[in-house]
């Protein structure tokens, strides 16, 4: 263990610090954490990493525990700086950023003191500091880091060692220049030659003359130079605000991707003209990161073990995991919603954004978890190759009888059994392409979505094929799927939105979470006491039978707060594919207490599929959008919002080529308005006040607010003022 690992978990003892498997947990110092939400693990390389996974930069963290962002990185033999005295009147202090060459040898120091004042300084090589940088030559921040990394990942070049942090701990391969805007040297070149650099400019004018510097001393010696201007930034911003205002790596990465790679000098020398005011677009940001209550108890603890040796994504290994679970426990606990049981059945399909987002493997982790638990359930009850309804009741069918003459006594008949059925009526589907099932689902006749919807529910399913009836009673049927986004949008039809089929899914956003290029190192000892206590709790799931489990007093307490926000209807194919979120959070908070092995339902294990829940959601929106599922309304939208300056209702009417009827465009723009996806403002044209519409909601109160338009109102559209 390093001295700066043992500083910085010293400093944690206070905030709830507890041992994992890989490392260790604390609640957040920099956001009021109930529940630790902190994990802290020492990479081989003896780095420590820090990851709030309720979004809090490391730096925020390492600020409120007053500590350097060097008890972070091995001493590399190098005196350590001590902090300055700073005044009693203020919290802050000082943050030293070391510079080292291509060896790791220490050259210089940039110090960020209080009040946001830079001072840089040298060793003296007496153990002290000499405050100017005369005859050192200069390098890169991080340069080391960069060296070690492939040419095949995206450099960042930002203004500010700050900002370089934030995409570190974001798993970023950053650099900056020291002294910052305007001082970009020729010797720094060389560093980035063969690379692709994405220039993140500062949102001023100081910031974007310095993007088009870079752009043009790396242009010619990088693979690629591209400057991105990051939306919504205030004025000064830069993208450490942008991603605490909500802006995720992946986000960044579809900028990225739009963003002109940068090759003649016309193109450059405009980098640094102010972005012109741009389209309001529809903005379906990846989630934000499932909140660390989601990690409650048994199955957070299987999740810490494993996260750190895979690529996977710890909402994939937790998702499967829960769902893997409640079938293999069972039918039998369940709880009631007046008199319909919810039993731990879970329907789940992982999107990525590729083909690479591991999900794949953080199944073959829960399967292989699943085998030392209960080897028989893991060899005949996971299945695979979705096609029809009728093979679903195929494999969980009751015995089969019929009507045959009775050898013995000619002339009669007897029923006698012709299958003997399948006693066990559990059924683990995992389906690695699900959009193919969703294809084979569509052909006329098939009955697959159907009869998913009666196994999800818990009711028998049965075929009325003439020929060939077939029956299961009491099915125990869960769904894992995995797809990606543009095969899920491609070959899911609206009606199965429409008809209840895809809100009985959780729908989860997944990628991969870092790159171990050796594979990961997981100690198959570490996961020796996990399966002990999930054996033990999946044998407590069975025992109990088919009692419910009811909440206790708090956390009914919290459902009767949150039932409303969760019942309540929303608009949209997003708002139908989440259409039954507080079934699907009953489901959740069920299967959570039973991993803690409890007869009732606490307020943990409802805040636990409540932050499950949250992320479904946020994934939900980001997978279908944020359209209303109305053709007129949507395309209005999309037209205000490729309109800064808005469109009158002329201009409206006239984008429909004057096809559509006044009552039909009044109908839509009520319908933005109610939901707060377009407000109209009043203003004067020479005659009558006209009124322009735009994107977004208005002012609470406002007209737009109070009055949605009428079909009298556009009586005027095809020539009328405005």
């Amino acid at each position: 263990m390093t001295a700066g690992l043992s500083e910085l978990l010293r400093a944690l003892q206070p905030h709830k610090l507890r041992k994992t498997g890989s490392g260790w947990a604390a609640c957040c110092p920099a956001h009021q954490d109930k529940r630790p939400s902190l994990s802290i693990t020492e990479a081989a390389n003896g780095n420590v990493l820090v990851k709030c996974h309720a979004g809090c930069r490391t730096e925020d963290v390492l600020v409120k525990l007053d500590l350097p962002m060097a008890v972070l990185f091995p001493d590399h033999g190098e005196p350590v700086a001590t902090p300055l005295r700073t005044a009693p009147t203020t919290t802050e202090r000082e943050i030293v950023y070391d510079y080292r060459d291509e060896s790791a040898r220490l050259g210089f120091q940039v110090v960020r003191q209080p009040g946001k004042n830079f001072r840089q300084r040298r060793p003296d090589g007496k153990g002290g500091w000499i405050w100017n940088l005369d005859g050192v030559g200069r390098v890169l921040y991080r340069l080391p880091e960069l060296m070690a990394t492939g040419t095949d990942r995206t450099v960042y070049v930002v203004e500010g060692e700050k900002d370089v942090e934030t995409l570190r701990g974001l798993g970023e391969v950053a650099t900056t220049n020291p002294g910052g805007a305007g001082k970009w040297r020729p010797e720094y070149t060389p560093a980035l030659h063969g690379r692709h650099v994405v220039i993140l400019p500062d949102n001023d004018d100081v910031g974007r003359k310095h993007g088009e510097d870079v752009a043009r001393a790396l242009t010619g010696a990088a693979a690629s130079v591209k400057v991105v201007h990051l939306p919504g930034l205030a004025e000064k911003g830069d993208v450490s605000d942008w991603l605490a205002a909500g802006g995720t790596v992946a986000d960044l990465q579809l900028l990225v991707r739009a963003a002109p790679a940068l090759g003649t000098t016309s193109e450059i020398a405009g980098v640094s003209e102010r972005p012109p005011k741009v389209p309001v677009v529809e903005t379906n940001l990846w989630p934000a990161p499932i909140a660390r209550e989601a990690f409650h108890g048994l199955v957070g603890g299987i999740v810490d073990a494993i996260e750190p040796h895979t690529e996977s994504d710890p909402v994939a290994i937790l998702v499967q995991l829960l769902a893997a679970i409640g079938n293999c426990v069972g039918r039998g606990p369940h709880f009631l919603v007046e008199r319909t049981p919810h039993y731990p059945v879970i329907f789940a399909v992982l999107v990525g954004t590729s083909a690479k987002a591991r999900k794949g493997t953080s199944w073959d982790h829960v399967k292989r978890l699943l085998r030392d638990v209960d080897l028989e359930w893991a060899d005949t009850r996971i299945v695979t190759g979705l096609s029809s309804g009728e093979g679903v009741i195929w494999a969980i069918r009751e015995p089969i009888e019929a009507i045959k003459p009775d050898k013995g006594n000619k002339g009669a008949m007897v029923r006698v059994q012709i299958d003997e059925g399948v006693t066990d009526k559990r059924l683990m589907v995992v389906e690695p392409e699900f959009a193919s099932v969703l294809r084979v689902a569509s052909r006329d006749g098939n009955t697959l979505t159907g009869v998913l919807r009666q196994a999800w529910d818990g009711g028998n399913l049965k075929t009325l094929t003439k020929n060939n009836a077939c029956e299961a009673r009491n099915p125990h049927v869960s769904v894992i799927g995995h797809t990606t986004r543009d095969d899920l949008l491609k070959y899911l039809d609206r009606t199965d939105a429409a008809n209840g089929f895809g809100n009985r899914f959780l729908w989860l956003c997944a990628k991969r979470s870092k790159l171990l290029p050796d594979g990961g190192s997981l100690d198959p000892a570490t996961l020796v006491p996990l399966v002990s206590e999930l054996r033990a709790a999946i044998r407590f799931g069975r025992e109990h039978g088919e009692t419910p489990l009811p909440r206790d007093g708090q956390a009914a307490s919290v459902w009767r707060n949150i039932y409303g926000e969760l019942s309540e209807g929303r608009p949209g194919l997003c708002g139908a594919m989440v259409g039954r979120a507080d079934a699907q959070v009953v489901r959740l908070s069920l299967l959570y207490a039973l991993m803690d092995r409890s007869s009732e339902i606490r307020r943990e294990h409802l805040e636990a599929a409540l932050a499950v829940w949250d992320y479904a959601e946020a994934s939900a929106r980001f997978i279908f959008g944020a359209g209303l599922g109305d053709h007129v309304a949507d395309e209005i939208l999309r037209r205000l919002r490729a309109a800064p300056d808005g469109l009158t209702r002329t201009d409206i009417s006239q984008s429909f080529g004057g096809h559509r009827a006044a009552a039909d465009l009044a109908r839509a723009l009520g319908l933005l308005t109610r939901h707060d996806l377009a407000h109209a403002m009043s203003e004067t044209t020479g005659g009558r006040p006209g009124e322009r519409w735009f994107a977004g909601p208005g002012e609470k109160g406002g007209e737009s607010e109070e009055s949605p338009p009428s079909s009298a109102s556009f009586a005027s559209f095809a020539g009328g003022s405005g």
